[in-house]
């Protein structure tokens, strides 16, 4: 799946499209490891998505999970598993930012 990635805001904001919803990319708190995990809030469901650069590459893997937000534990264990450098959890209905936190953050929780 290819999410369309465009700034939208005049500020710089970046934005991926997803299902038709504008999501905010945030910036990276590890700045030494462009790897993320995104998790995607519409309606209840969510959804991670896995890049490996979110500036070079369009190319994610959508994985829809549970639709409540109690598998917190298992997004925790991918971004580990996947040696992911920052777990970010956003709302695409508000376009909030939920969560956003270094491994090491994630390793202590």
């Amino acid at each position: 799946m290819k999410l369309q990635r465009t700034v939208l805001h005049k500020d710089g904001t970046n934005f991926i499209q997803h299902s038709g919803v504008f999501v905010p990319i945030l910036e990276l708190t590890n700045q030494n490891d462009s790897n993320v995990l995104i998790i995607l809030k519409k309606e209840k469901l969510y959804a991670a998505i896995l890049a490996d650069d979110l500036e070079k590459s369009e190319d994610v893997i959508l994985r829809d999970l549970d639709k409540t937000a109690s598998n917190l534990g298992y997004y925790k264990k991918a971004a580990i598993s996947g040696n992911f450098g920052v777990l970010l959890l956003i709302d695409t209905v508000t376009c909030t930012h939920l969560l956003i936190s270094p491994l090491d953050s994630i390793h202590k929780s």
